[in-house]
């Protein structure tokens, strides 16, 4: 016994002093350090068919301290972009992976030096949890396994936000997580929570964010002349520098995941199909509407109105409201509109989609739109909002344009844009000329299970309901 104890004496100092290598540690089966262990630290397998993630920015240098919970790195996914925190206390020893690399999961994404009890904890987090952390088993049965990253509810949607250390005391303990509220960074469940909850003295429901909402600009002066000047002093607009040079520009973000979308949408034969709806009726029932909605704090625009009829339309049409698979031997036919709209945001164009949107009423897709806006403003989206998606709009009329080919989602089998309104002559029956407002709407579809006559029956459809908003209300659920 006393032999034994001499011999780990040497191997102690050793450690505390910092000369006792990673490696070294791989060779003693039965030592676990107390203190100062370099632990890989994993990119979690997120699921949804996730393999790598884009490394958007990094939090911390190489030497810092870092806390459980504190913000490592921001990552961008083809779904998302979220921020991956530490489970542990410790030191940042190394930076395994650079800004707008690809980081693969299962891959090392830093190395941290933990200490002390953080370590113990961080040992108890090495198995996989029904929450969808993963980690890495050594290839000596005397290395403790690498924990995986800890990754926000971007990733993690409809999940409680918490360790696996504690998702592991609550399940010993018999405790519903979903019951207690948290009280560390973000809302995360801590340790102590669980065990406030358990003695009767669980923390105080916190109440949902709200969406952030837009800042209004300052307005400023204009500069004049001072009294009694003989010259007035004219500001001329600025003009951006230009380059003689040639620029390389790396595709990265937003522009990374465009170009994988378009890929997929290239594989597809597509049908496209375009008509005039007039929209007179419509502006006249939004003008009545809109002050009622405000009264009840909700913006409301055409868009809800139009979502609403194409989930009417859709009802009778259900094939375009389908999924096809890889190699179109089989697509289902979704019952859940979820109905996609594209927002921008200061990363880009991304396209969140509104749920269940045969459920819902105007006001309350309004509603869903306005919060779909905020999120996407602040970056704060999940990856519920952003997958899931059933039939796309884009809104490009918005910007300008008339007709326009929009390339399908896949695997969705159908996309619609929408032109701009712009008044018109037209002639009535009695061939008078008056003046009318028009939308053209422009649909693309999947040739390979969707048929023209499908697609224009759909399209004339949605036009009633749109030319005609008092049929929507006989018809609407």
């Amino acid at each position: 016994m006393f032999a034994a104890a001499a011999a780990r004496a040497p191997l102690k100092a050793l450690r505390r002093q910092g000369r006792l290598g990673h490696q070294v540690l791989r060779g003693i089966s039965s030592f676990k350090p107390m203190m100062g262990q370099i632990k890989d630290f994993l990119l979690a397998d997120i699921g949804e068919g996730i393999a790598e993630v884009e490394v958007l920015e990094w939090s911390v240098k190489p030497g810092a301290k870092v806390e459980e919970f504190d913000e490592l790195l921001k990552v961008q996914s083809d779904k998302a972009a979220t921020e991956i925190t530490s489970p542990y206390e410790g030191t940042v020893v190394e930076l395994m992976v650079e800004v707008g690399d690809m980081a693969k999961v299962g891959k090392p994404l830093c190395r941290i030096e933990v200490e002390g009890e953080a370590e113990a904890e961080a040992s108890a987090d090495a198995s996989p949890t029904d929450a969808g952390e993963t980690t890495a088993k050594g290839t000596d049965s005397a290395t403790e396994s690498a924990p995986s990253s800890s990754v926000d509810t971007d990733f993690k949607s409809g999940k409680v936000l918490t360790s696996p250390a504690v998702r592991r005391l609550a399940k010993e303990k018999n405790v519903d997580l979903m019951m207690i509220a948290g009280s560390g960074p973000k809302g995360r469940i801590l340790k102590e929570d669980v065990l406030k909850f358990l003695s009767g003295a669980a923390p105080a429901q916190t109440a949902s964010p709200t969406p952030p909402t837009k800042a209004t600009p300052k307005a400023t002066s204009t500069p004049t002349s001072a009294p009694g000047s003989t010259q007035a002093t004219i500001a001329r607009p600025s003009m951006p520098a230009r380059s003689a040079e040639d620029q390389e520009v790396p595709v990265r973000g937003l522009d990374r995941i465009m170009v994988q979308t378009m890929q997929a949408a290239h594989t597809v034969p597509t049908l496209l199909y375009s008509d005039e709806f007039s929209v007179n009726s419509l502006v006249r029932t939004r003008t009545q509407c809109k002050p009622h909605a405000e009264s009840l704090g909700v913006k409301l625009t055409y868009l809800p109105f139009i979502i609403k009829s194409a989930s009417m339309a859709l009802l009778e049409y259900p094939k375009l409201n389908s999924h096809v698979n890889e190699d179109c031997t089989s697509f289902v036919m979704k019952g859940a509109h979820n109905i996609g709209v594209a927002v921008q945001t200061p990363a880009g164009l991304i396209v969140p989609n509104v749920k269940n949107v045969q459920d819902k009423s105007i006001i309350e897709i309004a509603a869903d739109l306005g919060d779909l806006q905020a999120l996407g403003q602040a970056g704060k989206l999940t990856k519920d909002q952003l997958t899931g998606g059933t039939f796309t709009i884009s809104n490009i009329g918005t910007i300008g344009g008339t007709v326009c080919k929009p390339l399908i989602v896949v695997p969705e089998v159908a996309i619609a844009a929408l032109g701009k309104f712009q008044a018109v002559p037209r002639f009535d029956n009695n061939d008078n000329i008056y003046k009318d407002t028009i939308m053209n709407v422009s649909l693309s579809a999947d040739h390979r299970i969707i048929d023209g006559a499908t697609v224009a029956s759909f399209s004339n459809l949605w036009k009633q309901y749109l030319e005609h908003p008092e049929t929507m209300m006989i018809h609407c659920k």
